[in-house]
């Protein structure tokens, strides 16, 4: 998975032809090393970001960091996450997580989207595993 996603306040009770939510679709293979790069641009409200069924470390790297599974964010702040085990989490479970503002005002509003985890070694158009 590559490329940046922006998540907006569309309605995301839309749904596309194919029966997807119209909402930003991240994709990978279970296992694959992956990064989110998460920026809150500007805001006067406080901000949890969360990735369903993923941990990551807050220190990254530091043997005995804390693992969380959601940060609070304020405006003009910036965190990379790298979740432990890759796409599909610890486990490398294959299905769709959700991510997004964990506040419900705000994922209501449309901030929110999907990660969708591939079983390794299936091919699909578009997407490569990583090395």
């Amino acid at each position: 998975m590559a490329g940046v996603v922006g998540l907006n306040y569309h309605n995301a009770g839309q749904w596309s032809g194919e029966g997807l939510p119209v909402t930003p679709l991240l994709e990978a293979y279970a296992g694959d090393p992956i990064r989110l790069h998460v920026l809150l641009p500007s805001s006067e409200q406080a901000h949890v970001f969360s990735l369903e069924g993923h941990r990551w470390q807050l220190q990254p790297g530091r043997l005995g960091s804390d693992l969380l599974d959601s940060v609070q964010m304020g405006g003009l702040e910036a965190v990379t996450l790298q979740p432990l085990g890759g796409a599909g989490g610890e486990a490398a479970l294959v299905g769709d997580y959700l991510y997004g503002d964990h506040r419900l005002p705000y994922r209501e509003a449309g901030l929110w989207g999907l990660l969708r985890v591939y079983p390794a070694g299936e091919e699909r158009a578009g997407l490569a595993p990583l090395p």
